[in-house]
């Protein structure tokens, strides 16, 4: 059974994180991995929006436009770890590094853009990025710890 998403209770910061986090958060056998995306939220240009582009609804149930270009992906995680910050539930994700160069070189180009991140094919959050992005990213979150605990076991490889 896959646990149900609060997509309002997720809060979320993604952060260049070295060394954020303990390794180890390893899926439970039997567990169904998620199937996670980071995409950039864009806007319509006054020629309509691209063709590859794709329709969804924010956490708060407002309209957005997502990029048809995957930035990352669940095959893109390497390892999964959870740790706190100030009471707060941190998933750092340890990716590729050619995803971690994807985003490097997306989040260089456009450093104060926004992105979505999906989990099953629902938009959890869209962050504001604070600056460029690279093989390891933290998703701080304000679910419960054994919330955050399960969706980090759902991320693992």
């Amino acid at each position: 059974m896959r646990p149900s998403w609060n997509a309002a209770a997720l809060v979320t910061i993604i952060l260049l994180a070295e060394g954020c986090g303990k390794p180890g958060v390893t899926r439970p056998r039997g567990t169904e991995r998620a199937a996670f995306e980071l995409r950039r939220v864009i806007s319509s240009t006054l020629k309509g929006p691209p063709p590859d582009a794709m329709a969804a609804t924010d956490s708060v149930g407002q309209p957005i436009l997502l990029a048809g270009e995957v930035l990352m992906s669940s095959s893109d995680i390497q390892t999964v770890a959870l740790s706190e910050n100030r009471g707060r539930a941190v998933i750092t994700l340890t990716l590729t590094k050619a995803a971690g160069e994807r985003l490097a070189s997306t989040t260089e180009a456009d450093p104060n853009g926004q992105m979505a991140i999906l989990v099953d094919r629902k938009v959890l959050s869209t962050p504001r990025v604070a600056g460029p992005l690279g093989r390891e990213i933290a998703i701080e979150t304000n679910q419960k710890e054994e919330e955050a605990l399960s969706l980090a076991r759902r991320l693992a490889p």
